[in-house]
C-alpha cells in the first residue's frame, strides 16, 4: 500500500516543530539514541511564545528543576519506535520521518535525527496529542495538545518530578483543558487544514463557538411564546431595519423580561411572523463567559473579539445579542490591551455589524452613560413592568408550559392570585419574573407530593449507572481502548433514553393531574 502524503508532523504548529528539534539537539547532546517525553518538555519550557510555555511558567516552575534532572530521568530505557516502521495507526496518526519534521525547520543543524526513535513514551504521547486535537475539533496539533498529552500519564516520570518540587500537576492539566475547551483560533496556529479554508470558503468559527443561534427551529421549540410586548418589538423591528445606527439597547429593571422580549423577536423570526425585511436575520447569542474563560496571554481576548466580529460583517444576517452589556465595558483593560468597546464602536458606526443589548438602570448609568461614543451608538427602548392585568394575560399565555412540565393543571385563579400575591409581597422584584416564579415553585411543591416513589427509586438506579458507564468511559478512553469506549458510550444513550421515557411515563400513568389552586400559591409565599 503507498504512503499516504501526508503526514501527522504536516499538523504541527510551527512552535512545536521547533520544540521538536530542539529536544533532538538535547537528546544529541547527551548520546542519546531515542527522543523522550523529559527532553520534549524541557523544550516546550523554553519554547518562547508558546501556550505550553506560558502554561508551565506561570505554575512557578524553575528552569533548574528541569536542568539537575534531566540526564537522570527519562523512559529511553523502554521499547523504542523508528519512525520510518510507522507504528501508528496510518488512517490519523502517521509518522513517517522525523528528519522531515526537523528539515521543516530553517537553520538546524542537527547531524543525525535520521537515527533519532521515538521513545514508546513519547510515540503514544504523540497519539493522544492527535486525539485530543480531533477532540476538541482542531485542525492543528499545538504545544498545548502535546503538553496535556504528555502530563495525562501519572506514571510519567515527568509528572513524579513535578510532584517532587510541589509543582500541582492537576492544576496545569486543568488550565490547558479550560484552554482547549474554550479557544476558537490560537496564537500558536499557523496552518488550517480544512478544505473549507483552502477554497476560501466563509468562516464561521468564532460565531460557531461563542454564540448560539437563537433562531432555529431546534432552539425555538424551548424558548416560551411571548405574550403582550407589541410596542417593544415593534419598536426593535425599525431600529434593526435601519441603515446607520441599526442598534438595540433594551433598558429595564431585573426581571422584567428583557430577555424574554429578545427571545420572542426570535422566535418570530424562526416562524416567518416578522416584516420581509429581517426574515432572513439571525440573533446569535453571545456567551461573553466562554469567549473570556482560558485567555491567559495580553491580547488574546481582544483576538476573539476580533474575529467575531468580523465573521458578523461579513454575514449581513448576523444580529449579536449580549446579555448584560454593561459587563463589556473595561474588558481588556486588566491585560493592559485595548478596551473591548473601543474595538467594538467602529463596528457599530459602520452598520454592518448589528447588535442588541441588554441591561438594567443601574448598570446604564454607572457604565454606559459615562461612554457617550459607546452609548450613541445604540438606540435605547426602555423596558417597563407590566401592570398586574398585562402580567395576569403573559402569565395565562405561558402556563401550558409549565402544566406540561410539572404534570399539574393550573387554575386560572391562581394565576390572578399568583400575581397580585406576587406584586403585593415581592417588591423587590418585577413582574412578570416574581410571578412566574412562585407559580414554578408551588407547581414543584405539589408535583414532589405525588410523585410515584417506585418509579422514582427506578428512575435513580438508572442514574446511577449512567454516572457509573460515564466514568468507565472515560477510563477506556484514556487507556485508548477505544472499541470498549464505544459500547459504553452506546450504553449510556440507552440510559439517558430510559431515563427520559421513565420520567414521562410517570406523568402520563397519573389518573388526573393536579390542579394549582389559589391555595396552594398562599401556602408558598406563606
Amino acid at each position: 500500500m503507498p504512503k499516504s502524503s501526508h503526514s501527522i508532523t504536516d499538523k504541527f504548529s510551527t512552535r512545536l516543530k521547533k520544540a521538536f528539534v530542539t529536544a533532538a539537539k538535547m537528546a544529541e547532546s547527551e548520546n542519546m539514541t531515542a527522543l523522550r517525553t523529559d527532553h520534549l518538555v524541557q523544550a516546550l519550557y523554553f519554547q518562547e511564545g508558546s501556550i505550553a510555555a506560558e502554561v508551565l511558567r506561570k505554575s512557578n516552575i524553575k528552569p533548574t528543576v528541569f536542568r539537575k534532572n534531566m540526564p537522570a530521568i527519562g523512559d529511553s530505557a523502554l521499547p523504542t519506535i523508528m519512525p520510518g516502521k510507522d507504528a501508528l495507526n496510518p488512517k490519523t496518526k502517521d509518522i513517517s520521518n522525523l528528519g522531515k519534521l526537523f528539515n521543516l525547520v530553517q537553520k538546524n543543524d542537527i547531524k543525525k535525527t535520521q537515527d533519532l526513535h521515538l521513545s514508546q513514551g513519547l510515540e503514544k504521547a504523540l497519539m493522544k496529542a492527535a486525539l485530543l486535537a480531533k477532540k476538541f475539533n482542531h485542525s492543528f496539533i499545538g504545544t498545548e495538545h502535546m503538553l496535556l498529552a504528555i502530563l495525562e500519564n501519572p506514571k510519567n516520570k515527568i509528572c513524579q518530578l513535578l510532584a517532587q518540587n510541589k509543582v500541582n500537576v492537576k492544576d496545569i492539566k486543568e488550565q490547558v483543558k479550560n484552554i482547549l475547551a474554550s479557544t476558537a483560533k490560537f496564537t500558536d496556529m499557523t496552518i488550517m487544514f480544512s478544505p473549507e479554508h483552502k477554497k476560501g470558503a466563509k468562516r464561521t468559527e468564532t460565531i460557531k463557538t461563542y454564540c448560539e443561534d437563537l433562531t432555529t427551529k431546534k432552539k425555538s421549540k424551548t424558548i416560551d411564546p411571548l405574550i403582550g410586548r407589541d410596542k417593544e418589538i415593534e419598536r426593535m423591528i425599525n431600529v434593526l431595519g435601519r441603515r446607520n445606527k441599526n442598534n438595540v439597547l433594551l433598558i429595564g429593571e431585573p426581571g422584567v423580561g428583557k430577555t424574554a422580549i429578545v427571545e420572542g423577536l426570535a422566535k418570530r423570526m424562526s416562524a416567518g411572523d416578522i416584516p420581509p425585511l429581517l426574515r432572513e436575520k439571525k440573533i446569535l447569542q453571545l456567551d461573553l463567559a466562554k469567549m473570556i474563560a482560558g485567555t491567559m496571554f495580553r491580547g488574546e481576548f481582544e483576538g476573539r473579539l476580533k474575529s467575531l466580529i468580523e465573521e458578523a460583517e461579513k454575514d449581513p444576517n448576523a444580529i449579536i445579542f449580549v446579555d448584560e452589556l454593561h459587563s463589556i465595558i473595561g474588558l481588556g483593560n486588566a491585560q493592559g490591551s485595548m478596551d473591548a468597546t473601543n474595538i467594538i464602536k467602529p463596528a457599530l458606526t459602520s452598520g454592518n455589524f448589528q447588535c442588541i443589548g441588554i441591561t438594567t438602570f443601574d448598570e446604564y448609568r454607572k457604565h454606559i452613560e459615562n461612554d457617550p461614543a459607546f452609548e450613541r451608538r445604540f438606540q435605547k427602548i426602555k423596558i417597563e413592568e407590566p401592570e398586574v392585568e398585562e402580567a395576569i394575560k403573559i402569565i395565562s399565555g405561558v402556563k401550558e408550559f409549565y402544566e406540561n412540565y410539572h404534570g399539574v393543571k393550573i387554575e386560572p385563579d391562581a394565576i390572578k392570585e399568583t400575581v397580585k400575591l406576587s406584586h403585593r409581597y415581592l417588591p423587590e422584584k418585577c413582574l412578570p419574573d416574581k410571578a412566574l416564579d412562585l407559580l414554578d415553585e408551588a407547581s414543584s411543591k405539589v408535583n414532589i407530593k405525588l410523585s410515584d416513589s417506585k418509579l422514582f427509586d427506578k428512575i435513580e438506579t438508572k442514574r446511577k449507572e449512567l454516572i457509573k458507564t460515564s466514568k468507565q468511559k472515560s477510563k477506556a478512553v484514556v487507556k485508548e481502548k477505544f472499541e470498549e469506549a464505544l459500547s459504553l458510550q452506546a450504553r449510556e444513550q440507552t440510559l439517558k433514553k430510559e431515563i427520559a421515557t421513565l420520567k414521562s411515563k410517570e406523568k402520563r400513568d397519573r389518573k388526573e393531574w393536579p390542579t394549582i389552586t389559589s391555595e396552594d400559591i398562599a401556602q408558598v409565599i406563606s
